[in-house]
């Protein structure tokens, strides 16, 4: 015969039998019993009888904590109140006070107590990081970045400390780098977003799911894309069923294989969107896969895949007529533009281009002056239609037109270099000067306080191309020489602005140290036959030939 001893937790029983001998302290036993099994109901209960009888910090601690856990936001900020009217001296049920507003969304509420306890004790880094989140919060970008910068230096020197002290602090760190990731992200901040995001990045793990999506997302948006690969292959080792990964693979791999224009990128692309399919089907991750497949050239299932999704989104059906168009399908790329019931600009746009190419010239113009209608603050909605203008030669209707989105975006300095550039090309130089001298004003006033890299280089585009006009022109050399000074000072390596800087040397006599500058452009760009043509009268100046 066989004997089975079962073992069988009394513990339950007993601490049943010991409350109904009105032993007060077995309600709390068995509610923590019941927490170890997250049985939070059960839990509760039993601790908002004990504290009945008995007023026990800890049991109102824990009655928060479950609260927290059950996601009742109203409950727990509720009980956190009624704790610290009883417990004064406690200040972690004014914390937790605080902690549930901002999860309401309370957040003027919750500020006002994160600062009252860190007006109460600064040195406590909780405090401290807690304050410099509700602050970040409220959109307080600057008085935050100080308080999470201070907070960030200190935690990191726990990081060259003990390890217990390090482990113990690990959680409010990742906090305070998320926060400051974000932050700088926000105000345009690329280098930081990404280290302070690389950082974070060091201690997530799944459970930061919502943050490694911010960091891949975020990285992408910065066309970081080898980081977004690197950083989703090594999630994906240990969680290969994180969608998003792929995703963002995928997308990675398209965007290089546009860059490098290699098919091996776009076969990858392909490959890690299907996977991401696999996980979690998106239309968006079909998208790519059939732009991949038209750039492999294999567009019968290009259009295949776009046309099992067209219906979801305008965006794919500017794709095919995209596609249509380069395919010279014309008139299927019409039909399908107009056929089309929504108002979006691009369709006008595109229909515009279409009857412009037919030579249905009204046609065209309608089109383009309706995507301006729907379209009133984009300066590239203008230029097409003054680009046309131009072609059919109508050249003040053209800068009439661009002109009028200056009244519009008085701020727009693009739109100023493009009527600058305009004049010059026509040679009239004293309404190109005005226009330069407008973008410029308004360059002045951003340059200072951005590192956008886009901004920087058109900014150089424009102080270059102005500072040349007046150099080549004859009509300020030392003005011009200055602005191409600045142009180089922001894209040292550009050969335009190189070869700009040379002649402008070469227009004040400085014959051997402006060949030093136009010979670097001429090496960076030999077929430019203005720096070509420079190049070749200052080696017959120099006798260098």
């Amino acid at each position: 015969m066989i004997f089975l001893i079962l073992l069988i937790d009394t513990t339950e029983v007993k601490l049943k039998q010991r409350i109904k001998l009105k032993d007060t302290f077995a309600l709390k036993e068995l509610a923590n019993y019941y927490l170890k099994k997250q049985d939070y109901k059960k839990a509760l209960k039993l601790l908002k009888k004990y504290i009945k009888y008995i007023d026990d910090s800890s049991a109102y601690d824990l009655i928060i904590r479950i609260h927290g856990s059950l996601k009742d936001l109203k409950g727990g900020y509720n009980w956190s109140k009624k704790a610290h009217l009883k417990f004064p001296d406690n200040f972690a049920f004014l914390k937790y006070q605080a902690i549930f507003l901002d999860n309401m969304d309370k957040i003027e509420e919750a500020h006002s107590i994160f600062k009252k306890l860190y007006e109460m004790d600064t040195s406590n880094l909780e405090n401290l990081v807690n304050y410099g989140i509700i602050l970040f919060r409220k959109k307080n970008y600057d008085q935050a970045l100080f308080y999470l910068k201070k907070a960030d230096s200190i935690l990191s020197d726990f990081e060259k400390g003990p390890i217990d002290v390090f482990l113990k602090n690990q959680e409010l760190h990742f906090r305070v780098l998320v926060a400051l990731s974000y932050i700088y992200n926000k105000t345009g901040d690329k280098k930081n977003a990404i280290l302070t995001g690389i950082r974070a990045y060091v201690y997530s793990s799944r459970e930061k799911k919502e943050f490694n999506k911010f960091l891949v997302g975020m990285l992408f948006s910065y066309k970081e894309y080898e980081k977004v690969i690197e950083i989703c292959e090594n999630l994906l080792q240990n969680y290969p069923d994180e969608d998003y990964c792929w995703k963002y693979k995928g997308f990675s791999y398209f965007k290089i294989a546009e860059k490098k224009n290699q098919d091996s990128f776009y076969s990858k692309a392909i490959e890690n969107l299907q996977l991401a399919n696999s996980i979690s089907y998106s239309t968006d991750n079909d998208f790519f896969i059939a732009y991949s497949y038209y750039k492999l050239k294999i567009k019968e299932k290009a259009y295949k895949i776009i046309d099992k999704i067209l219906d979801f989104n305008d965006d794919y059906k500017i794709l095919k007529i995209y596609w249509l168009i380069e395919d010279k399908n014309y008139e299927k790329a019409k039909n399908l533009a107009l056929s089309i019931k929504s108002k979006k600009p691009s369709f006008f746009s595109i229909l515009a281009n279409l009857f412009e190419n037919e030579n249905k010239l009204l046609l065209a113009e309608k089109y383009y002056k309706l995507a301006i209608q729907y379209d009133k603050d984009n300066l590239t909605r203008y230029k097409e239609l003054s680009n046309f203008y131009k072609k059919i030669g109508f050249p003040k209707k053209a800068k009439k037109i661009l002109i009028e989105y200056t009244k519009r975006k008085p701020k727009d300095y693009l739109a100023y270099f493009e009527l600058a550039e305009e004049y010059n090309k026509e040679g009239n130089f004293q309404e190109a000067q005005y226009y330069y001298e407008e973008a410029i004003k308004i360059i002045q006033e951003i340059i200072d306080t951005t590192t956008d890299r886009q901004f920087l280089t058109v900014a150089s585009m424009v102080y270059n191309n102005y500072g040349y006009m007046l150099v080549n022109e004859n009509i300020d050399i030392d003005k011009g020489f200055e602005l191409i000074k600045k142009a180089i000072s922001l894209n040292p390596n550009d050969a335009s602005i190189l070869d700009s800087y040379g002649w402008a040397l070469f227009k004040k006599g400085e014959y051997e140290e402006a060949f030093k500058y136009i010979k670097q452009a001429y090496e960076k760009k030999p077929d430019d036959n203005e720096i070509k043509n420079h190049y070749e009268i200052i080696k017959k100046i120099l006798n260098f030939e």
